[in-house]
This record gives structure tokens, C-alpha cells and sequence, in this order.
């Protein structure tokens, strides 16, 4: 997470306001690396609908930008 939005804001796609808040963000559920893919394949988390919507509200501008040309 951290390192893609380093990359996006570095290359002006993000803003460095929305590269704070994607890592702030980011820091409260990931670890020091910031990876997304521990979480994300944790088959003890179990999040209710509200939590993946927040979660998704909060990373789909990363999320688009990785996968956008």
C-alpha cells in the first residue's frame, strides 16, 4: 500500500493529501509493510458488510489507480 501510494502521488495521479489518507488508513489495519495481502487472505477475519464497505470506500481510489492505464 505504502510503496503504490508513493508511486501514484510521485507520478501525480494521487494527490499528496489522498496518499496520507490511503496510508493512515492503510496503517490501522495493515502491518509495518503495509501489505494488503496478509489481511486479505486472513480466513480468521471475518468483517461484517458495513466493515468491507468502509474498507472499500477507503481503498477504492488505490485500488483504481493500480489497475487503471
Amino acid at each position: 500500500v505504502i510503496m503504490c501510494a508513493h508511486f501514484l502521488r510521485d507520478n501525480k495521479k494521487m494527490t499528496g493529501s489522498q496518499c496520507t489518507a490511503v496510508i493512515t488508513y492503510s496503517s490501522q489495519i495493515t502491518k509495518h509493510n503495509g501489505s494488503l495481502q496478509q489481511y486479505v487472505h486472513n480466513p480468521h477475519l471475518i468483517l461484517s458488510k458495513e466493515a468491507v464497505n468502509t474498507e472499500w470506500d477507503n481503498f477504492e481510489l488505490l485500488l483504481s489507480l493500480i489497475w487503471s492505464d
